[in-house]
């Protein structure tokens, strides 16, 4: 079922990226490999809404979209959404949006997307925004990034375990200013070392100074 819904989401991107912006329910339904009937129950099981109304909410945002964005008649609006007529277009965009069309150019900034189950949208210039598979959280990143920070800083020390202690000490000649007089790899792992320790005191302890060194 998923794999028939990625394939109409892909139709759809397709045709509103295509010169006639409009693809038929048949036509949907045969590039599918399904019967019309079993095609519009798969699409309705997994949007959430019907291949029709699927398709006419995003025609319906890349309307909106449009009036807000380009200096376009409403009709020529209307006719690249489906509609035979500008009355037609201005009824189901009263109903989608709480007012006409010339009523919603007047702000530039509104948000042209409708409620969606499937979470799928028009997405400017002439595509579709998919939702997330997970959702994502700031700690989630905070987290990954702190994981992958320790894990580093492991391989780095773990790499360094394996050198005898000659080349440890071994001065490392670098051309660049700034860098401290004769640095070492052991050198430059002490010093890893102690930042991120200290580092971490001073998040734990609200200090600006790590407690132990007085390392910033």
């Amino acid at each position: 079922m998923a794999d028939v819904f990625e394939e109409f989401v892909a139709v759809v991107a397709e045709g509103l990226a295509g010169p006639d912006g409009v693809v038929g329910g048949v036509e949907l339904a045969e590039r599918a490999h399904l019967s019309r009937f079993h095609f519009d129950r798969v699409i309705g099981a997994a949007a959430g809404e019907s291949p029709s109304a699927f398709r006419r909410r995003v025609l319906l945002e890349r309307a909106a979209y449009r009036l807000l964005a380009e200096e376009v008649a409403v009709l020529d609006v209307a006719v690249e959404a489906g509609y035979g007529s500008h009355e037609a277009f201005t009824r189901a965009f009263v109903r989608a949006y709480g007012m006409s069309p010339r009523e919603w150019r007047r702000e530039s900034s509104r948000v042209f997307f409708l409620a969606a189950p499937s979470g799928v949208h028009f997405q400017p210039p002439a595509g579709l925004r998919l939702p997330a598979r997970k959702e994502v959280r700031g700690m989630d990143v905070l987290v990954r990034m702190v994981e992958h920070h320790v894990w580093l800083t492991g391989e780095l020390i773990e790499r360094g375990a394996r050198l005898d202690a000659a080349t440890l000490d071994r001065p490392i000649e670098l051309s660049v200013e700034g860098i401290d007089d004769d640095i070492s790899i052991r050198y430059l792992l002490d010093r890893l070392v102690c930042r991120r320790r200290c580092g971490w005191r001073r998040w734990r302890t609200g200090r600006s100074r790590c407690p132990s060194t007085g390392v910033r």
